[in-house]
């Protein structure tokens, strides 16, 4: 992303087969990568579908987010269209 925030939130918009994801990392401004989520895919009736994630703390500012999807559980592709990066300002 263009300027780094202190995340508080990550919101993974999702349109064909839909939480396929397994993990989301916030990339640091020192390029320190930091783990907010993990899950198994499963498959979901529900399309599209929004994955979000809160951020319980963090003492850093986040400038990239990581996905990574596991697509064995359905054999198939999963479509992602946005990923949200949400924080506030660092002072």
């Amino acid at each position: 992303y263009a300027v780094a925030v202190v995340p508080s939130s990550v919101t993974v918009f999702q349109t064909y087969n839909p939480d396929q994801v397994v993990k989301i990392e916030l990339k640091d401004v020192s390029g320190k990568y930091h783990e907010i989520y993990s899950g198994k895919p499963e498959a979901k009736d529900a399309c599209p579908f929004q994955l979000m994630v809160e951020v319980e703390v963090a003492d850093y500012e986040a400038d990239a987010v990581k996905v990574t999807v596991d697509q064995s559980a359905l054999g198939s592709w999963c479509e992602i269209d946005a990923v949200k990066l949400v924080g506030e300002f660092a002072e």
